[in-house]
């Protein structure tokens, strides 16, 4: 009875039937309208709804799981195309370090060459990351590479000196090209190098670089005669102690041979 009289204000709901009245001449006609066809649907569409939500949660999760394994790949990858670009010089590092465990007397001045080995593997592997986004890059980024490389040297008390002129932008592969031999050199007169001064300009038609070192005749020609480049030219004057090394490098120039 009370479920009537509450049909008479609106439909009552009563699970699995709704129970509607309306008036009529004399009084109120009252019925029921079977719904369980109707909720049983309305529960299926609930529970592929939940379903559908829970496997886009699975899916969004996946997606997300490829994503961060793709990054850990493309860093992996990136990594090891740095190690395999460096590797002779984290073989020298390695090599250093052990010395300086065995040789506490030549602490500081092995401590210096890691330096330097180390500073180009830092700007080199820098250098390998910018490569990924643009095949051209600031020519500011072979005067840093330089002049952190000259910065270590000091350490081994090799007086340096750097007057850079860099600006618009430069391939790549020449910056990595004039970095290496320039690293190349240093490495081999490490040594014998009591002074290093690097004359840098660089602009958007190329790189020249001027190396003035101080070091022995007899050890600079040896080095410098199985050195090569691997784009532009390079000449080199030797006299009494004294090294000059002038590289000249175009921008749309082709490999050296």
């Amino acid at each position: 009875e009370t479920k009537m009289r509450q049909s008479e204000s609106g439909t009552v709901h009563m699970g699995r039937a709704l129970l509607n009245s309306a008036p009529i001449h004399g009084g109120r006609v009252v019925w029921e309208d079977d719904i369980s066809e109707l909720t049983a649907l309305q529960q299926q569409l609930q529970d592929a709804q939940e379903q559908l939500g829970e496997e886009n949660t699975l899916l969004q999760a996946e997606l997300d799981l490829k994503e961060q394994r793709a990054k850990t790949d493309e860093k992996n990858r990136l990594y090891d195309r740095i190690a395999e670009e460096v590797e002779p010089q984290l073989i020298k590092t390695d090599m250093l370090l052990q010395r300086i465990a065995r040789e506490p007397e030549n602490r500081e001045k092995l401590l210096a060459k890691t330096c330097v080995l180390g500073s180009y593997i830092k700007r080199r592997g820098n250098l390998l990351l910018l490569g990924e986004d643009a095949k051209k890059v600031s020519a500011r980024e072979l005067e840093y590479c330089i002049r952190e490389s000259l910065e270590n040297l000091r350490l081994g008390e090799v007086f340096t000196s750097l007057n850079a002129n860099c600006a618009g932008q430069l391939s790549l592969e020449h910056i990595v090209a004039a970095y290496d031999f320039f690293e190349t050199v240093t490495e081999r007169l490490l040594d014998n190098m009591t002074a290093m001064l690097v004359n840098l300009n660089c602009d958007n038609a190329g790189i020249r670089m001027n190396i003035q070192m101080g070091c022995t005749e007899e050890i600079a020609q040896k080095v410098l005669e199985d050195i090569s480049l691997s784009y532009g030219s390079v000449t080199y004057e030797i006299m009494d102690e004294d090294l000059v090394i002038d590289l000249l490098m175009s921008e749309g120039g082709v490999p050296a041979v």
